[in-house]
C-alpha cells in the first residue's frame, strides 16, 4: 500500500475490494508464523527454531504436492528424501 501512494497510483486502491478473501490468509498466517517464531527462539534457540521451521516447510509442501494435489510424479528419491531430512532434523535438535 505505501509503494503504491508512492508511485502515485492512488487510484488502484479502489480495486482492494475485489480481493478474494482467501488470498488475505497469506499475511494472516505470516504474521502467526513470526509470532510463533520469535516466541520459540528464547526457548529452543536460533538454530533449532529455523531446522524446525525449514523442515516442516518443506515436508509440508511435499504433502500438498502429493496427496492434496495428486501429483503423479512422486518418484521414490522424494520420499527418501523426506525420510532423511527428517533423521536429520532429529540428530540437529537432540
Amino acid at each position: 500500500m505505501i509503494s503504491i501512494v508512492l508511485a502515485g497510483d492512488v487510484k488502484e486502491l479502489v480495486f482492494i475490494k475485489d480481493v478474494n478473501p482467501k488470498f488475505l490468509l497469506g499475511g494472516i498466517f505470516g504474521g502467526f508464523i513470526i509470532y510463533f517464531t520469535i516466541m520459540a527462539i528464547p526457548s529452543l534457540g536460533v538454530s533449532n527454531t529455523l531446522v524446525i521451521i525449514l523442515v516442516s516447510q518443506i515436508v509440508l509442501g511435499f504433502f500438498i504436492d502429493s496427496i492434496l494435489l495428486g501429483e503423479v510424479t512422486m518418484h521414490i528419491y522424494k520420499y527418501i528424501g523426506i525420510v532423511l531430512m527428517a533423521i536429520g532434523a532429529f540428530f540437529i535438535l537432540n
